[in-house]
């Protein structure tokens, strides 16, 4: 068996005859695979409605726009559009928007599916056979914090497949390093930073190794490390570009940045640090801290026993660091933590945005489990999460809002814990030391599960078959009972077209039918008022809703989207049709052909007149 200190730093180290029990991995491999498959399926049959107004919806319109169709109005600050790139061609198959959305969601679990390849070719660089890779790489892909995304139109199971791919770039160009393999990795890259904005930190993080690498290799470091800054020039404003002809408006994402920097402090940034660590710990039940061990293992002799020769080792503690400090950064924000009347239990322990990279170095802590560990790398291991877990539960737990909201999709890796969360809340700056039996047990039984867990590593590490099936066991079975909390969030949180089905009728009636929405609605919550037009805007495609503010803006539209009382429109002559529901509003047919045949059969509301 190898041990930590002999993994293999590159693949050709790593081949090698089959090993005794070849055909068992090979079987449990197709186990693992279809488990992964099967985990995934699962999430996304309860995917039944769009329950993101801004991320999801936002998504959804550009690859409406993308497709050939008009630019949508949508309220948001934007996304990246890697993600509906992917999803446009469903657009030219069918322009019903509940069955692109569905369609895309089943995309997303083979994207997610596809992804087990290339992060298998990883993991055997780890020191693993094929199938020993793939058993991994299919545990890592059905853990909670990956399989839990097919349940949301999201960017990050293609940011996933590009974060694998370019680690695999990275790998072969160390492996033999030339020209073509040092610009494939900058290519990548790029790739992946079109798949969503956060990515520009680790574009810098991938920059200096490839600064490190040109120590060595000056050559391949430096044609990489132009084409990477080249490429990544290219993609940061020409993306921003590109999202303002698919949107009409501009990315403004980043646009508070200074203010964030000048608000945060030294406690804020620490406690959202360790809250972030913390989760890693849970969602990976562990595994992540053996990787931890294991990468600066790697680090250290790629730095400094081999005297700065550069590997992935370096690239991925790199850049994991990276978007690790950018997310603790962002979710730092004093308002976000402590004066947001929305109170918000996700900010506090954060994993949407590290998930994806942090992927690879759980996938490095189970191929270390299954290629056999020596007891005392578990030991440091152990150790590695008491300093993450102790801090967390004497400090950041008994502050932190446990009553507070919970989105799913943010923290899909602690899911399966979150029925431990109080059912009351308490004031918040009472604290709250959690124990085993009092309201605030959560942190506390959580965390005890890591540690148990890397006990029970320890004391089953001489059989990695048993170890792999157990591994996967828990990845599903932990994946089954976290889509409990992920089918209660679209319930109650996602918006259903039902009650629009009239607007299909009318449709019918007249093809080309314009349809209008006024903002201004009184009756509407303000707050309401963002998700409500996000929503509609999307669910009326192919048409166009035409939105209008009076009285600066006239009444647009042959049938328009307004309150229950509107007298704006009456006084126009406009009249109420039966049959229309959605939050806040009613369907108004103006005066006309239209409203005239729909008079004639019945179906106008006379209390709108």
């Amino acid at each position: 068996m190898h041990t930590v200190d002999d993994l293999p730093p590159t693949h050709e180290a790593a081949v090698a005859p089959s090993p005794p029990g070849s055909g068992v991995w090979r079987a449990l491999a197709v186990v693992a695979v279809a488990a992964a498959a099967a985990a995934h399926a699962w999430v996304a049959r309860g995917a039944r409605h769009p329950s993101f107004p801004f991320d999801e919806i936002m998504m959804l319109q550009m690859s409406w726009s993308i497709s050939g169709g008009e630019p949508p109005y949508v309220v948001g600050a934007g996304y990246y559009p890697g993600w509906s790139f992917v999803m446009a061609p469903l657009w030219w198959i069918t322009d019903d928007p509940m069955v692109v959305y569905r369609a895309a969601i089943w995309l997303g679990v083979v994207v997610s599916l596809v992804t087990i390849l290339p992060l298998g070719r990883v993991i055997e660089r780890f020191g693993l056979t094929r199938p020993q890779a793939v058993v991994v790489a299919s545990i890592v892909v059905a853990l909670p914090a990956r399989a839990i995304q097919s349940d949301y139109l999201l960017s990050e199971r293609l940011l996933f497949l590009f974060v694998v791919l370019s680690a695999l770039a990275v790998m072969r160009v160390t492996e033999r390093p030339t020209v073509f393999r040092a610009v494939a990795v900058s290519a990548a890259l790029a790739f992946t930073l079109f798949t969503h904005a956060r990515v520009l930190p680790v574009l810098l993080a991938a920059a200096i190794w490839m600064g490190l690498f040109a120590v060595r290799h000056r050559r391949v470091g430096i044609a990489g490390l132009v084409s990477l800054v080249a490429f990544g020039v290219v993609t940061h404003y020409g993306t921003r570009a590109l999202i303002v002809t698919l949107l009409g408006k501009e990315f403004t994402q980043d646009e508070h940045l200074g203010e964030l920097l000048a608000s945060v402090t030294s406690s804020s940034v620490s406690q959202a640090a360790l809250g972030q660590a913390w989760y890693q710990l849970v969602a990976s039940f562990g595994a992540i801290a053996l990787g931890v061990v294991v990468l600066v293992a790697v680090v250290w002799r790629e730095l400094v026993v081999q005297r700065v020769r550069a590997g992935w080792g370096t690239y991925l503690f790199g850049t994991t660091t990276a978007i690790f400090l950018v997310s603790s950064l962002r979710w730092a924000d004093p308002w976000w933590r402590e004066e947001n009347p929305w109170v918000r239990l996700d900010v506090w322990v954060y994993g949407r945005y590290i998930d994806p990279f942090a992927a690879l170095v759980v996938a490095l802590g189970v191929a270390a489990l299954v290629a056999g560990l020596r007891l005392r790398t578990l030991g440091v291991s152990l150790g590695v999460s008491a300093a993450v877990v102790v801090p967390t539960v004497l400090w950041v737990a008994p502050q932190a809002p446990t009553w507070g909201f919970v989105t799913p999709a943010h923290i899909p890796g602690i899911l399966p814990w979150t029925w431990l969360l109080p059912d009351h809340d308490w004031a918040r700056d009472v604290w709250v030391w959690p124990t085993l039996v009092n309201e605030n047990r959560f942190w506390l039984v959580a965390s005890l599960a890591v540690l148990v867990a890397l006990a029970i590593a320890a004391g089953v590490r001489r059989h990695p078959r048993v170890v792999a099936t157990a591994a996967l066991a828990v990845a599903v079975a932990s994946t089954v009972v976290a889509n409990r909390a992920s089918d209660v969030f679209h319930d109650e949180q996602g918006r259903s077209p039902e009650g629009l089905e009239v607007v299909d009728r009318l449709r019918a009636l007249d093809e080309d039918l314009v349809i209008g929405f006024d903002k201004t609605c009184p009756e509407r919550p303000r707050s309401a008022r963002p998700s409500s037009e996000n929503y509609l805007g999307y669910y009326m495609l192919p048409s166009t809703v035409h939105f209008f503010a009076p009285p600066d803006e006239p009444i647009v539209g042959d049938v328009v989207i307004a309150c229950e009382t509107w007298e704006l429109g009456a006084q126009a002559g406009a009249r109420r049709i039966e049959g229309f529901s959605y939050p806040f509003s009613r369907l108004w047919v103006m005066p006309g052909a239209l409203q005239n045949e729909l008079d004639e059969r019945g179906l106008l509301d006379d209390a709108g007149q």
